[in-house]
């Protein structure tokens, strides 16, 4: 079945955006960090396992809403990432 007719609903500068935000996330601390993440293009959902935890799918749009779930060396307490789905 051919799939010409999906069109992504994530462009290449949010792409970008994304895999400069998951080398943060990898980076940000030496004992909770991404183990890997994926992007799906089409339907924009976004799929990160951290070393600490299991897996957490996250829309696109909520990825670049919320920053700060996302411990970051200026933040001092962690929130959790999403919920499993």
């Amino acid at each position: 079945m051919p799939l010409d007719h999906l069109q992504p609903v994530i462009d290449e500068d949010d792409t970008r955006a994304m895999l400069v935000e998951f080398a943060r996330l990898r980076t940000t601390d030496a004992t909770i960090y991404l183990r890997n993440g994926s992007i799906n293009c089409i339907n924009g959902i976004i799929g990160m396992t951290f070393s600490c935890v299991g897996a957490h799918y996250i829309d696109h749009k909520t990825f670049f809403e919320k920053p700060e779930t996302f411990a970051t060396p200026d933040h001092e307490e962690t929130v959790p990432v999403a919920s499993c789905i």
